[in-house]
């Protein structure tokens, strides 16, 4: 906000005032929420030079409240944090506090939209300030899917890594002067555009990703993936004791079919425990695993592939399409992508919410959101299957009485998952 702008402003005043600052070549950096300091600064402050930004967002909008899902653990960490090592605004706690009892959505908006610097691109465009931003997959704070959309508003010298993690955790040991990737980078970043040092920085990639797993980090032109393509699996009804299934053509069955599913109980399709089983999957190599067959048939439903005839390397952001038929206006989904070895075992590739508060309670409504992010290799033999509940640890439940989600599939309606991949 302002007084940020005004702080970052008389700090650049002391140093032209009271070091020897070289005025024409000044850099920002920061981790979270001195990355979004660093990316305003870029854009309001005519003296930086250039900005590097890590786990940070371009929309404080879409990182609290993407598809209308309040972001409730991370969200608590991060005000309650706030409260605990600063004077914060109070304003700060409202508005957090608007968000998970959605109240004054449309000013808790404004208030948020006016602190993404998705809106001042044009400002950073205008003035050619070069940007280097590092995010992580797993980072479920400010999740990486807006900000690969700002890299790709950006028509500067520019720079994205995306690493495996959780917030802080792919870049957070450099700060201690450990041997980092994205540190290192960073320094490269600097000597060349501040001490105008040739680094070999700019002859990198300008997007990498750090693979899952033990796969080497891949390093692509630009964001959207040059010759990415999409596969789209369309989702086939459940039988009475057989899980639905991914179908590679439309589902058009003879009649129309119904799955239904409950709210009120979690099931075993879960992105884990926060901060915990992020940092254990990208750092420890230790996935969250669930038995695929074992969620819960009341309140779950679980579609799988048959077996894959070849590897599938997702590289990007996985959208879903469903048709539904809510019995509240108010409603959940989570979705849940897994790689599915011959056991049975599903591995927690990606996840993604979708909340509805004004949905028209009994009629048909279709749904259309994104998963996070993600790079990952799901090995020939293995299965592809996308799971959905009404819970998770993460976010914020919309209501507390009891409602159903009817999945509709009939000639015409063809709920989708769609993969992005590369060869």
């Amino acid at each position: 906000g302002d007084k940020d702008m005004q702080d970052l402003t008389a700090i650049i005043d002391w140093l032209e005032a009271d070091t020897q600052v070289d005025p024409a070549n000044i850099g920002i950096s920061g981790i979270s929420y001195g990355s979004g300091i660093s990316l305003m600064g870029l854009a309001k402050e005519p003296r930086i030079k250039t900005a590097v930004a890590m786990s940070t967002w371009a929309s404080l909008t879409e990182s609290l409240y993407q598809h209308q899902t309040p972001r409730l653990f991370w969200g608590f960490f991060l005000v309650s944090s706030g409260f605990l090592t600063a004077t914060m605004d109070p304003i700060i706690g409202e508005n957090y506090s608007n968000l998970i009892f959605h109240h004054n959505i449309p000013e808790t908006l404004e208030w948020a939209e006016q602190r993404s610097v998705k809106n001042l691109v044009h400002l950073i465009n205008a003035r050619n300030a070069p940007v280097y931003l590092a995010n992580n997959f797993g980072d479920n704070l400010f999740q990486p899917n807006n900000l690969m959309a700002f890299f790709q508003q950006l028509t500067v010298p520019k720079k994205l890594d995306l690493n495996q993690g959780t917030h802080a955790s792919a870049e957070g040991f450099g700060l201690v002067g450990l041997n980092n990737y994205t540190w290192n980078n960073t320094h490269r970043w600097f000597d060349y555009w501040l001490k105008n040092k040739e680094t070999g920085i700019l002859e990198q990639p300008s997007v990498s990703m750090d693979v899952a797993g033990s796969a080497p980090r891949e390093g692509f032109s630009d964001w959207p993936i040059p010759d990415e393509f999409n596969k789209t699996y369309f989702l086939k009804a459940r039988g009475l004791f057989s899980n639905g299934k991914l179908n590679n053509s439309p589902y058009e069955p003879w009649w129309p079919k119904t799955n239904r599913i409950y709210s009120g109980l979690d099931t075993f399709a879960t992105t884990g425990i926060p901060v915990l089983s992020e940092i254990l999957d990208a750092h420890l190599n230790i996935p969250v695993k669930t038995p695929v067959n074992l969620i819960s048939r009341v309140n779950g439903i679980v579609f799988k592939s048959a077996t894959l005839e070849q590897s599938l390397k997702i590289r990007g952001v996985p959208k879903i399409e469903l048709f539904v038929k809510p019995s509240l206006s108010q409603m959940q989904l989570n979705a849940y992508l897994y790689d599915v070895d011959r056991n049975g075992i599903g591995t927690l590739i990606t996840h993604g919410p979708i909340t509805k508060y004004n949905a028209d309670a009994g009629s048909r409504i279709k749904l259309q959101w994104e998963m996070v992010a993600t790079a990952y290799d799901i090995p020939r033999g293995h299965k592809l299957a996308v799971a959905f509940d009404t819970f998770d640890a993460l976010y914020a439940i919309p209501t507390l009485l009891p409602y159903s989600i009817a999945f509709e599939f009939r000639d015409g309606l063809n709920s989708r998952l769609e993969l992005p991949l590369i060869h």
